[in-house]
């Protein structure tokens, strides 16, 4: 019942940190945006959709930082443990995966993002990886000098 209350106190706290950092961006860029006279945005519906995403994530990653500290007891490997998966292990599981999708074409070929067929927002993550695997594709190569 203890971990149900972290959990939920976590969510808030998330959504919390995530209002206030949301606030202080969106004045600052809009500010920014509007001193050069370009067009804010923010009566776009696509912009609050965006917002609400980013107070999702705050509020999922809380949830993950609450899971791993559970497991994890010690807080600076807990710390480390995040920062490896989400900055190591996690793009070299995508870039391997967006190699496999490349190598099956006819399987990836219809899950790019905004793709014809039933779903295609459920496909959004194999267009990812078919994307990411091509941005990777064509970025070696200019890395490379080639």
């Amino acid at each position: 019942m203890v971990l149900v209350g972290k959990f939920a106190i976590g969510i808030l706290v998330g959504l919390l940190y995530g209002i206030l950092g949301s606030i202080a961006a969106i004045g600052a860029g809009a500010g920014v945006f509007a001193a050069f006279g370009l067009d804010t945005e923010l009566g776009s519906s696509d912009t609050w959709v965006l917002v609400g995403r980013m107070l999702l994530a705050f509020a999922l990653w809380a949830v993950v930082g609450i899971g791993v500290g559970t497991v994890v007891r010690n807080q600076v490997a807990a710390i480390v443990i995040v920062l490896a998966v989400t900055l190591f292990i996690e793009p070299i599981v995508r870039t391997i995966a967006g190699v496999l999708a490349l190598a099956f074409g006819g399987v990836a070929s219809g899950k790019l993002p905004g793709a014809e067929g039933p779903t295609p927002s459920a496909d959004g993550l194999a267009g990812l990886v078919y994307s990411s695997a091509s941005a990777v594709g064509y970025v070696f190569p200019l890395l490379a000098g080639t």
